[in-house]
């Protein structure tokens, strides 16, 4: 029983040092892997963080514009209806002016 006992626990001794390290590489390696990952993730989302920034400038431009070009739009709709409220004169037409006859070969002067 005692050499039984001894020789598990000298077995143990031996492989579990093996064992864990190489559970210890796999881990190491994978935990690499993973902060590649976390790096190239914290990268990406801070490029989308200013296209978000990018796109909300861009939008209030658009806004703004949209609120000038409908003050212009209803500004110019009360011109045409003040337009339209005003009698429209009719231009006098004036007799055509004569022309003088000259005489050939000769040009007035």
């Amino acid at each position: 029983m005692r050499k039984s006992s001894f020789f598990l626990v000298l077995l143990l001794v031996v492989f579990l040092p093996l064992i864990s390290g190489c559970e210890s590489k796999k881990l190491k390696e994978e935990n690499t892997k993973l902060k590649q990952q976390f790096e190239k993730m914290t990268e990406e989302n801070k490029s989308l963080l200013n296209e978000v920034d990018q796109f909300k400038k861009e939008n209030e431009q658009i806004k703004e514009k949209t609120a000038s070009l409908q003050n212009e739009n209803s500004s110019l709709k009360k011109q045409i209806e003040s337009l339209k409220k005003k009698p429209v004169k009719k231009p006098v037409k004036k007799a055509p002016a004569k022309k003088k006859k000259t005489k050939k070969g000769k040009h007035p002067a």
